[in-house]
């Protein structure tokens, strides 16, 4: 007998096919529940703060997780299930280990010996043990620790005084580093601090009371053994595969899942906007009121300071600082500006809400981003804080619902003259709220015109406006206003990193070294911190004049010592734009998310002192202490990293691109997170500190639309009906 010849079905017709034992059904669910529980767990403990959470929760969280993905893979078949798909998972699965890096727990053995000898200075030999932490500075709980003969706690710090030698013990996980605290004052002897098979002995007598801190790193010189080195690389590869497997299941089940009664396309009235948009309005109102008349740092002072002189300057973008004149024409104060900011937040949140309800969003899932929307500490602070990068983010948000009209219509919606004219105005202002906003205005308005060739012409027409607008802004404007600006600010990304290479000591030949101490002086490394660009800058021992008289020949040094040592740039770059690709906050690295802050008496501070009389004062005073402590409890590392931190939204509004152009058939929709993507990849180079409002606008958009891209209508799909779920 002959097999099957080319092009031939390996099965006859439908009838013919085997017929499937009662037991593989059974077995398939048995998989299905072992791989979702295994993915579930993985997903789950990759949750910064997982474990600090209540017992309850972190297993309610597991079971979900197992739930959803056991359903998924009982529904993920077809295409979406293919070795592309299966790929794409698991290479998605090695970068959420890298932008989640908090690491698997790995083991850990310490061992803290009161020696009982002692500095001939000391007055004693004990040992106090102040803290152990992780790698993220969590603290290991002291119920932990075995306190063997002759050590006890005092005032919850576990210490040595008598009966030595005496040995503390520690084994159990940690994420990364161990670090050890231990005291150090005039009464301190010698301890012995053995962890994975390195000791050091410490002299812990200090005539000033103080602390000694060691890590794994100093006591094992940096060395790593092969093992330990092997056991990491192990835990982390099958990290990456189930967390590359669920997200390969997940995506499956999304790109297939099928649709509601709910997620109809709809045909609300003009005004439904207003309904998804008024609880934003309405939670940020009252934040307005408790913390009258608005949030302002010391560069909201610097543009009110010139709202009120008229004497106007570009570093902060001379347009946003008009646009706040215009809006205090009638009132003149920062809580006009706040006002026109909360309802341009909510005006975009219902029209956002409203336009995926016509792509088919279920009714609860646009009820519930509604309500996500209200509640983020992040809109109801920022709506309120004057800030131009609130306005640019709002305009990057306005860019992208307008996008998003273009793709959803196949360029349709540029046929109309006021819809061109609209698109390119707002990119316009895109460009003027914020230096760096060309990017993602032409960008997009370019890579649209590419995506949509038929379409070439409305859109050129836009571009040309926005380009025209733009240059009238800052040309024939700032000529009339006397608007002046700073080249030596315009290259402060430049001498970021000119500072970066000084502090990384790369090699600097004679007249180098002394160009660059004419700036400002090398011993202190020009103040560098990845984490912010202000102590390097805003230091009165930097000249700027030196850069100012010849900024040409500072951009050639800069360029010279990143050609010398191109590893200090990279370095610098990695760490200075962890806010854009990095979900969790790094260990020990600040992060400034809004201008609220509590003093320790009580007092809650808002306004900077200023010499401008605007000051701060609430009109709900019961109210603002319990919101200043809402605000600054949700900027803790546990919960910061979903609640103020933008990356996590990057990757929803991305990942939503990718299944709404899966459910749509359409690779276009990839074109809706455009000016985002645009925008964190100029912010890649150009971050000057590691403070939320350089990205508000990709959390905003992820927020909103990256959300509800997951749940879009299918065209022309069949998808997993409910009945296969689990059975």
């Amino acid at each position: 007998m002959t097999g099957p010849g080319r092009g031939a079905k390996p099965f006859g017709p439908a009838e013919s096919r085997p017929v499937e034992p009662r037991w593989a059904g059974s077995a398939r669910s048995a998989v299905s529940l072992v791989v979702g529980v295994s993915g579930a767990t993985a997903a789950s403990v990759r949750i910064p703060g997982f474990w600090s959470y209540p017992g309850p929760v972190r297993t309610t969280i597991v079971i979900l997780l197992a739930l959803s993905v056991a359903a998924a893979v009982r529904c993920a078949r077809g295409r979406a299930n293919s070795r592309l798909g299966a790929l794409a998972g698991l290479l998605t699965g090695v970068f959420l280990v890298v932008v989640i890096p908090s690491g698997p727990p790995l083991p850990h053995r310490l061992e803290i010996v009161a020696t009982g000898r002692k500095n001939p200075a000391s007055q004693g030999s004990e040992v106090w043990v102040p803290a152990i932490r992780d790698t993220d500075g969590g603290a290991i709980p002291s119920s932990e620790l075995h306190l063997g003969a002759g050590w006890e706690v005092r005032d919850g710090v576990p210490v040595s005084r008598r009966h030595q030698p005496a040995v503390l013990k520690w084994r159990g996980g940690a994420e990364g580093d161990v670090t050890i605290v231990l005291g150090a004052h005039p009464w301190s002897g010698i301890a012995a601090v053995r962890l994975d098979g390195f000791t050091r002995e410490v002299d812990l007598y200090a005539d000033v009371p103080g602390q000694e801190v060691l890590s794994g790193r100093v006591l094992s010189g940096g060395r790593v053994p092969a093992g330990r080195r092997w056991l990491a690389v192990g835990l982390h590869a099958a990290d990456a595969v189930s967390l590359g497997f669920l997200v390969w299941v997940a995506g499956a089940w999304l790109a297939r899942r099928p649709a509601t009664r709910s997620s109809a396309p709809t045909g609300e009235s003009a005004w439904a906007w207003l309904g998804y948009g008024l609880p934003s309005i309405v939670v940020s109102t009252v934040f307005l009121l408790t913390f009258w008349p608005g949030l302002m740092s010391a560069d909201s002072l610097d543009q009110w300071r010139q709202i009120l002189t008229r004497e106007f300057n570009d570093w902060h973008p001379a347009f946003h600082t008009l646009t706040n004149w215009l809006i205090t024409r009638a009132w003149e104060s920062p809580a006009a500006v706040a006002g026109v900011q909360i309802v341009v937040l909510g005006a975009l949140v219902g029209l956002g809400i409203v336009r995926m309800r016509r792509l088919g969003a279920g009714a609860s899932v646009a009820a519930a981003v509604s309500l996500l929307a209200a509640l983020s500490p992040a809109n109801a602070t920022m709506a309120i804080t004057l800030w131009k990068d609130v306005a640019y983010s709002l305009a990057l948000f306005g860019l992208t619902l307008l996008v998003l009209d273009v793709v959803s219509s196949n360029g349709a919606w540029l046929e109309r003259r006021t819809h061109w004219v609209l698109l390119g105005s707002v990119a316009a202002l895109v460009a003027l709220y914020r230096h760096s906003g060309a990017l993602p205005a032409v960008g997009s308005l370019g890579l649209l015109a590419l995506s949509f060739p038929a379409r070439w012409r409305p859109l050129a027409r836009a571009l040309m406006l926005a380009v025209t607008i733009w240059l009238g802004v800052h040309g024939p404007l700032h000529h009339l206003l006397g608007v002046t600006g700073s080249r030596w600010l315009s290259l402060a990304p430049l001498i970021y990193d000119v500072a970066a290479h000084v502090d990384a000591g790369t090699p600097l030949e004679p007249e180098e070294r002394e160009y660059l101490e004419s700036i400002r002086q090398l011993d202190d490394h020009w103040g560098y911190s990845c984490d912010s660009i202000d102590p390097t800058v805003w230091d009165p021992r930097l000249h700027p004049h030196v850069i100012e008289a010849q900024p040409r020949r500072f951009v050639r040094q800069w360029w010279t010592l990143a050609r010398r040592n191109p590893g200090a740039t990279v370095d610098h770059l990695i760490c200075s734009s962890a806010l854009v690709w990095r979900i969790t906050a790094p260990p020990a690295r600040g992060f400034y998310a809004a201008n609220v802050s509590v003093d320790g008496d009580g007092s809650v501070r808002t306004i900077l002192d200023n010499a401008l009389d605007v000051r701060s004062w609430s009109l709900l005073p019961s109210v603002q202490p319990v919101l200043a402590a809402l605000v600054t409890a949700s900027q803790v590392p546990a919960v910061s990293w979903f609640l103020w931190r933008p990356a996590l939204y990057l990757y929803l509004l991305l990942g939503g691109a990718v299944i709404a152009s899966l459910r749509r058939g359409s690779p276009r929709y990839l074109l809706v997170a455009l000016p985002v993507a645009l925008d964190s990849l100029g912010m890649l180079f150009l971050t000057l500190a590691q403070q939320l409002r350089y990205q508000y606008g990709t959390y905003l958009v992820g927020l909103v639309v990256g959300l509800l891209l997951y749940a879009v209508r299918a065209d022309g799909r069949e998808p997993c009906t409910s009945r296969r779920f689990l059975v």
